[in-house]
């Protein structure tokens, strides 16, 4: 892994209570994941910010929480500290929300105060699941500027331009909506290395196709999908409000299962390729 690509890991801790003492302990852990190759993110550096050059300016507690929160959205993965921290919590709860695993550290057996060893081998692998699974998405529908081109890029090299966005039919701007989506079906596709063995990533559904005959995992998955589907007809036809799983639930988990089989199809026509 080149230096440029190096895994991005967020340090999440309390800094309030003991700024000093909590600095040292971040940075710490910083030196840790340093150590091992990845790209560490220190907030409590801002520490020095504050106590060394508050003269140019001094800046107030939600200053520092929008920058380390803007952070926290770049990262490949977060490491918590242990201790009360109400922002370290905020930081959580953010990257919680949009999918980006969180690693959290216990305290040492033998002091209150002092942090855990980091299981480095634990961060880099959720870190780079979550790279992974981002990398993939992104290969799936990648924007230039909607003001310029209205461009949309999908796989395979194929592109549509739009010069006029109206006369296409399309709105202008449809990358918030469209990488909401993307984001919200990484964090799904995560979930799956739960199911799975060492193995294959695939193996829950070789599983479940060897379970019902089917001749291929992609058949189990594309079974999922026809689930997923029949659920939306029926409630759309009885017009209905679902109780439990809900409509968006329903089309995230079809659109999911929909990635999960074009990804199995990609790599069984590379393993083909490879044998001609």
């Amino acid at each position: 892994m080149s230096p440029e690509d190096r895994l991005r890991i967020y340090v999440a801790g309390p800094y309030t209570a003991n700024p000093e003492a909590c600095t040292a302990r971040a940075i710490q852990a910083g030196s840790k994941l340093l150590e091992n190759g990845m790209a560490p993110f220190v907030p409590h550096l801002s520490h020095y910010w504050e106590k060394e050059h508050s003269a140019f300016k001094a800046h107030g507690y939600e200053d520092w929480m929008g920058i380390d929160l803007s952070w926290i959205r770049a990262a490949d993965c977060v490491v918590r500290l242990p201790g009360k921290s109400a922002g370290a919590d905020r930081e959580v709860q953010l990257a919680t929300e949009l999918g980006i695993p969180v690693i959290h550290v216990g305290f040492d057996f033998s002091s209150a105060q002092k942090p855990g060893e980091i299981q480095v081998a634990n961060v880099r692998k959720a870190a780079q699941a979550h790279r992974d699974a981002k990398d993939a998405l992104a290969g799936v529908w990648e924007y230039a500027n909607p003001a310029i081109t209205n461009r949309v890029r999908v796989p395979e090299g194929h592109v549509i331009v739009h010069t006029n966005a109206e006369q296409a039919g399309v709105v202008a701007s449809p990358e918030i909506p469209v990488r909401q989506a993307l984001d919200m079906i990484a964090a799904i596709f995560e979930k799956n290395a739960d199911y799975a063995n060492e193995e294959s990533w695939r193996s829950n559904f070789k599983d479940v196709a060897a379970q019902q005959g089917m001749s291929s995992d992609i058949d189990a998955c594309n079974t999922l999908i026809a689930v997923k589907q029949a659920r939306l007809r029926s409630l759309a036809k009885n017009g209905t409000t679902p109780k439990n799983e809900s409509v968006e639930d329903t089309l995230l988990d079809r659109a999911t299962y929909a990635v999960i089989a074009l990804a199995m199809y990609l790599e069984d026509k590379e393993t083909a390729d490879g044998t001609e």
